[in-house]
């Protein structure tokens, strides 16, 4: 009956020499994720496959290092790993800033640490480009032009080009 015990108990759980990521993202179906060690700890990048919003991958670990998941938009989360742990992931893709991640100390602080740097963070400023081959006056609150006169283009009283800055 012992042997039976610790037989479930293997099966339930990840052994010592592995670490699992498991995690669901509301708003996402299907994609992908890479996740890497900057330190070398584990071999080249790994993918976590997503699939109904649920992903999960268990990958050797023989001692604590910190690995990098990459999303789609290429921002980086890290994630404290530990041999023979699981960390679970919750999140709203579309919010990737405001995921938490359970499981070891380390990842409940960065948990913390994000909360308190995501309301002193300004708020972000919207930037508008445009191209224009320059035959129509632009609206105002552009950031960035980028001026492409098209072959065969004069100018002239018709079509002035006007340039009021340049950098």
């Amino acid at each position: 009956m012992l042997f039976a015990f610790a037989l479930i108990l293997t099966a339930c759980g990840t052994d010592s020499h592995h670490f699992k990521i498991e995690g669901r993202l509301l708003h996402l179906n299907q994609g992908e994720f890479y996740i890497y060690s900057p330190t070398g700890d584990i071999d080249g990048v790994d993918t976590l496959k997503v699939e109904a919003g649920r992903f999960a991958l268990e990958i050797p670990c023989e001692k604590p290092t910190t690995l990098m998941i990459v999303f789609p938009n290429f921002t980086e989360q890290p994630i404290f790993a530990e041999p023979g742990k699981t960390v679970d992931i919750k999140g709203d893709a579309s919010h990737l800033s405001e995921m938490t991640i359970k499981g070891g100390k380390a990842n409940e602080l960065m948990n913390g640490f994000r909360k308190r740097i995501a309301h002193a963070s300004p708020p972000e400023k919207k930037r508008i480009a445009i191209e224009t081959n320059g035959t129509h006056a632009l609206p105002a609150g552009i950031d960035w032009v980028t001026l492409s006169p098209k072959q065969g283009f004069e100018g002239g009283d018709a079509h002035p080009v006007v340039l009021d800055r340049c950098d």
